[in-house]
């Protein structure tokens, strides 16, 4: 959550936005504030994606006033790798023609985004339905149902740098800030567990947790405790969990947006409608990003499917 724009502001909620990108954030620690360190980047760099009018200059004298609108997680608007909105059925596999959007008005309030050097993400991302043969594609949605499948219920795709150009790779270099943002649906605590997991290994297969397998899983709990788990690969069936959240980090019945972000650093921040639920968590086993998928496992309840509405990728210059 940002700093307001306009109104009375306190230096503690810009120091909170400083450190945990997070202004209303009430767990505090403790240190010392200076305006003058806020303002001149001792505290934290300051992010220079924000307007210059939403930051602070760094020359005396010093106004909190500086800081009216300021993001500390802001990102330019020419980071994009790719969105999808999931508009038409053409996620069902076999999949249709897929690869062009159809206008450059999106659904769910995204938009092309475009990078530095002006190329555009026009293509969507190619992703395949696995596992049971369960997994389905609603009109502006990828649904993961009931199976019994050993595979689990998953969406899959390996193309995650999209942009038109020279950018054509199908994998994604992550030594600079990147963020993955998604809207989800889960039902109340009678389904199955759902999973995003970012893979680090080219030779990662179709299958669910066999083979070459590594990389960075997110588990999202179906129980009433509702955690986040955030956990690491090495090895098919080798995984470490890295931390996780406390109880209500999420919530079921209603559709809400997570976001990922790993800084340059190394540092990993779990965030729900913009309020940060996990991190920092330090982790730099893995530099780069071969694919993405969601899964949820097998022998899923009756109850209802998990929906994902949206989804699109991004890092910081």
């Amino acid at each position: 959550m940002a700093v307001p724009s306009s109104g009375e502001i306190s230096l503690k909620g810009i120091h909170q936005e400083l450190n945990s990108n997070n202004y209303s954030n009430v767990v505090f620690d403790g240190n010392s504030i200076s305006l003058k360190e806020c303002s001149d980047g001792t505290e934290a760099t300051i992010n220079t994606a924000n307007a210059s009018a939403d930051r602070p200059n760094g020359s005396t004298p010093h106004n909190m006033s500086e800081f009216y609108a300021y993001d500390h997680d802001a990102v330019p608007p020419f980071s994009g790798y790719f969105v999808d909105d999931f508009t038409t059925t053409s996620t069902r596999t076999p999949a249709d023609t897929r690869l062009t959007f159809a206008n450059t008005s999106l659904g769910d309030s995204q938009s092309f985004p475009t990078t530095a050097d002006n190329f555009v993400v026009a293509t969507r991302p190619v992703w395949s339905a696995l596992g049971g043969g369960t997994s389905s594609a609603l009109n502006d949605k990828i649904r993961m149902g009931n199976t019994s499948n050993s595979n689990h219920s998953q969406w899959r795709t390996t193309n995650i740098d999209m942009i038109s150009g020279t950018h054509t790779n199908p994998w994604v270099n992550i030594s600079n800030e990147i963020t993955i943002e998604f809207s989800f649906y889960m039902p109340t605590a009678t389904t199955k567990d759902l999973n995003f997991f970012i893979e680090t290994n080219s030779a990662v297969g179709d299958t669910w947790n066999s083979g070459t397998w590594s990389g960075y899983r997110f588990q999202f709990d179906d129980s009433s405790n509702r955690y986040i788990w955030m956990k690491k690969f090495t090895s098919a069936g080798s995984q470490t969990t890295i931390d996780t959240s406390s109880s209500n980090a999420f919530s079921h019945d209603t559709s809400q947006t997570c976001k990922i972000k790993r800084t340059s650093s190394g540092k990993w921040y779990v965030y729900i409608n913009n309020s940060t639920v996990l991190g920092p968590m330090t982790d730099s086993t893995y530099d780069d990003f071969y694919g993405i998928r969601f899964m949820v496992a097998r022998l899923n309840n009756s109850s209802g499917p998990v929906d994902i509405d949206w989804i699109r990728m991004y890092r910081s210059s």
